[in-house]
C-alpha cells in the first residue's frame, strides 16, 4: 500500500493510497451493480405508491 497523493484541503489532511484504485472493468461492474440496486429500489417505491393510490380510490 503506497501513498500516491498527500495534500491539505483547508483544515482536512487527505492521503490517497493506491490500494483503492480499481481497473476500469471493475469500476464498470461496481457502477452497474449499484445502478441496479438503485433502480430496483426506485421501482419498488413507485409500485408501492401506485398501490396506495389504487387503494384510496
Amino acid at each position: 500500500m503506497a501513498v500516491i497523493q498527500d495534500y491539505m484541503n483547508g483544515a482536512c489532511h487527505i492521503t490517497v493510497y493506491d490500494d483503492r484504485i480499481r481497473p476500469p472493468e471493475e469500476v464498470k461492474k461496481i457502477i452497474d451493480n449499484v445502478s441496479m440496486l438503485v433502480y430496483s429500489e426506485e421501482l419498488r417505491k413507485h409500485m408501492t405508491e401506485m398501490e396506495e393510490r389504487k387503494e384510496k380510490k
